[in-house]
Order: C-alpha cells, then structure tokens, then sequence
C-alpha cells in the first residue's frame, strides 16, 4: 500500500516538472511547434504532389503538337501512367486526347528540356531502326480511329482507344485492316466495271464502223461484202435470237456456240479453215484474198482480187494464237492457203461449167469460152 502511494506521487511530481518546464522554456515550446508544423506540411505536400507531363496531339496544328499537363488535368484517371498511354486532358473548355511522351514531378524540368524531349520523340518517330518509333507508330497509324473534324481553341479532338482492353485493340484493328482490304477490292471492282463499260462501247464503236463499211461495200462492189454473223441485219439477229453466239476477237466478230465447241483446237490449220468457212462462203474465199493481190482467176481481165475484211480476220488470228499459241504468222499463212485452195476448187467448177455449155459441132474447133465469166 505504501508502496502505490510512493509511485503515484512520483509520477504526479513528474507532470508537475514537465509543465513547468514548458511554460518556462518558451523556445523549447516553439521548437516543438515548428517541428510538428514541418512534418505536417511535409506529410500534405507529399499527398497533394503532382505529376506532369508532355503529352503529343496528334494531327494538331503545327507548333501545338506538345503540351505539358499534370495529373490533375487529366479528364479520366489510370492507375499508372508511363510512355506510350493514351490519355484526355483539359484544354480550356475543351478536351484533347494525346499520347503521354514523358513524365516527371518537375514541371521546371519538363520546361527547360521541353524542346529537346520533343524534338527526341520527333527523331523516334521518323526513325526506322529505333524500337520506340514502333511503338508511336503503331499508337498513331494502328489505334487511333476516327479523327474528328470538331476545333475548340486550335486543338482536334482525337478518339484513342483505351490502353487498358489489349483485346478490344486488336479487335479494332483487325476491323480497320478489314475495311481496308474491302475498300481496294472495291476499288478494283470499279476499275474492271469501268473497263467493261469502255470495252463495250469500244465495241459498239467498232461493229457501227463495220455496219457502214459493209454498205459502201455492197454499193461499189461487184460482189456481195462477206456476212459477218455480229453485223446481221436486225431481221436476221430476231430469227437468231435463241443461239447463243461466242464472241471470238476484240473486234466482236461472234459465231454459233455449237460451231465454237466443234473447232478443233488441237491444230491451228483445221481451226483456222473452219472458222474461215463459218464466217466467210466458200465463194467468197475463192475470190478474195488476205492482202488484195491478183486472183489467178480473173487472169484474163486482168483484175485484182478483193481483200477479206480485215477486221474479221484479225479476230480469226486473235482466237487461233489464243486457243492454239501459235504465231500469227502461221495463222495468215493458213488462210491464204485456204484462199488459195478455194480458188483452185472455183476455177475447176468454172471450167466444168464451160466444158458443159460450150457448143459440141463448133466447126473450127476452136476452144469453148465460158459464158459465167465473173
């Protein structure tokens, strides 16, 4: 019991010293005042410390691509904030979506080396080599979507996709990568159409052109212009309406499916004589010639044979290099031997013709003289 009674006086003496001590040390007083102020201001000012930052715009205008922001200004919040994040900051009453380039809690720092650190990021860009211009490039050219036109206080607003969703990154650019291979497929739809267009009416160009030169060439000669089944008269185009025709050069000279499917491809000459036959009378082959030269049966009116038109036969030899890759050279070859062929099968004919109608008790016995002379 003595012994409670001894430490509770003891320890009131104690308290009793310790204030005296206080009230008569007014510098000890404010010593410990200062102390507590000090570590309380340095406990906010590390609370409130802020984090600033160079953040790119792109596709802003020239000279505004940089800016220096803190954290504070930031319109959303991450849990850490490095190179390469996207974020949106205050600008005024606007806001501006950019790509953070460095980060730093001094803002006089970021100040004094704002040129340099830009100017750094700038080289990144246009290097090839450096890893750090992947990464801009791909944040620029792979993510962001979508530039919009709206201009508040000279900056552009830019959508960037959030950094944080690495699937919904590459699920967009997959997209992008998608539009844009439908896009030239598209493109390149376009340019076969319009091709097409200019082929058809290079076409109808062409068959108007053969329709006049046929006319002029029943009116001056003497002999009917051979018949080309693309060129028939309306008539005859009605009464073929239901064969199907193939289109067999670039001049849309056009012949029977069946007659195409029976060409023997397999040797340009067969090929060649019967495409000749289909679109030109035999007739026609005897009297006409590739190039125009004499006919040997018109020897004695010493007149010229007349040309094949030679837009049908460019087609012929346009489909036999085609279906048979042989030169043309071959192919004219080919015909003018046809033409020849025919030529001596006409004069054979003619010189029948005469044998039958010469007169039989001519007295003299000169030679009979054929009467169908053409």
């Amino acid at each position: 019991m003595a012994s409670k009674k001894f430490m509770a006086r003891r320890s009131q003496t104690n308290s009793e010293n310790l204030a005296d001590g206080l009230n008569n040390s007014p510098n000890c007083v404010d010593k410990f005042n200062d102390s507590a102020s000090s570590v309380g201001s340095a406990c906010l000012d590390e609370s409130i410390k802020l984090v600033h930052m160079i953040i790119y715009i792109p596709y802003s205008d020239p000279g505004k691509e940089f800016e220096i922001v803190n954290q504070q200004e930031l319109v959303n919040t991450w849990d850490t904030l490095e190179r390469g994040t996207k974020v949106t900051a205050k600008y005024g009453s606007a806001r501006v979506q950019g790509i953070v380039v460095t980060i730093s809690e001094d803002r006089s720092y970021l100040e004094r080396n704002f040129r340099g650190i830009t100017e750094t990021f700038r080289e990144d860009l246009r290097s090839p080599t450096k890893s750090s211009r992947l990464l801009a490039r791909k944040l620029i050219e792979g993510q962001i979507q979508g530039v919009q036109a709206e201009k508040r206080i000279e900056k552009h607003v830019i959508k960037v996709m959030d950094r944080g969703t690495q699937t919904e990154e590459s699920g967009q650019g997959d997209d992008y990568e998608t539009l844009k291979r439908k896009y030239r497929e598209l493109k390149a739809d376009l340019e076969r159409f319009t091709n097409g267009m200019h082929d058809v009416q290079s076409n109808l160009d062409a068959t108007m052109g053969t329709l006049r030169d046929i006319s002029s060439k029943y009116g001056d000669a003497s002999s009917p212009s051979p018949s080309r089944a693309s060129n028939a008269s309306p008539g005859q185009e009605n009464g073929n309406h239901f064969k199907a025709k193939v289109q067999i050069g670039s001049n849309a000279t056009k012949i029977d499916r069946t007659v195409y499917d029976a060409v023997n491809w397999s040797s340009y000459t067969a090929a060649t004589r019967k495409l000749l036959i289909t679109v030109f009378p035999r007739k026609v082959l005897a009297t006409h010639s590739l190039t125009g030269r004499p006919s040997p049966a018109f020897v004695g009116l010493k007149e010229k044979k007349i040309r094949l038109d030679p837009e049908i036969v460019d087609d012929i030899v346009e489909i036999v290099i085609k279906k048979c890759s042989v030169p043309a050279t071959l192919v004219r070859s080919a015909i003018t031997t046809k033409c020849a062929d025919e030529n001596k099968l006409y004069r054979k004919r003619v010189q029948k013709n005469s044998s039958s109608d010469s007169s039989p008790s001519d007295k003299d016995g000169s030679p009979a003289v054929s009467k169908n002379r053409l």
